[in-house]
């Protein structure tokens, strides 16, 4: 029996993509087979979106708004942090979606850039962290985006399995306290530069 004619608009079409994303993974997502799931044929999918090109673009800005809600949600009193917190959870409650936005497309490294520059504007809004320059800022998010990364990565590899807030909110701290001090000691010359040469103490003369 062929799949029964249906009428799908944009709204359910785009809520079975990011299900099926969810939870098949973003390789496996084709028109066939998101017709399979909604039980019709392609055609309704393509009268909805006109390429798949376009339906994989909704789903994956599906994904970042899921995200984003997750980065704004008050894990700790300090909105720098909560925002990494929110990202390790979100790799941990949603594993195929982290990996739909950050590993699995072409265009990861934009959305990097758009998480960067989101959490630039939480950095900017902190009386501390506007004590340091802008490209100290940028370096600062760099850095913490990199550990914090990697620890969504090893959540979805599950070599941190199934991490609570509270235990990422520690490690995050911990780290957190290391490069944000390193950063506000340089600005304030309080350490010196690690690449500078020790002076050596010359021999008394006798």
């Amino acid at each position: 029996m062929s799949p029964r004619k249906l009428t799908l608009d944009k709204d359910r079409v785009l809520a079975a993509g990011l299900q099926f994303v969810r939870r098949e993974g973003l390789p496996a997502l084709s028109a066939r087979a998101l017709a399979d799931e909604l039980g019709a044929s392609v055609a309704p999918i393509y009268r909805a979106y006109a390429s798949m090109e376009g339906l994989t673009e909704a789903v994956l800005n599906a994904a970042m708004e899921q995200l984003d809600e997750y980065i704004a949600r008050p894990y700790t009193d300090f909105p720098f942090r909560s925002a990494g917190v929110g990202l390790v959870m979100f790799a941990r409650d949603e594993p195929r979606l982290f990996r739909a936005l950050f590993v699995d497309q072409e265009h990861a490294g934009e959305l990097v850039a758009r998480m960067r520059a989101c959490l630039r504007q939480i950095v900017d809004q902190s009386p501390k962290l506007r004590r340091l320059s802008a490209a100290v800022r940028d370096e600062l998010i760099m850095d913490l985006w990199i550990y914090t990364h990697g620890l969504a990565s090893m959540v979805i590899a599950n070599l941190l399995p199934r991490p609570e807030p509270d235990l990422v909110d520690r490690k995050l701290e911990r780290v957190g306290a290391i490069v944000i001090g390193a950063a506000m000691a340089a600005t304030l010359d309080l350490v010196p530069m690690l690449s500078a040469t020790p002076k050596r103490k010359g021999r008394k003369k006798t």
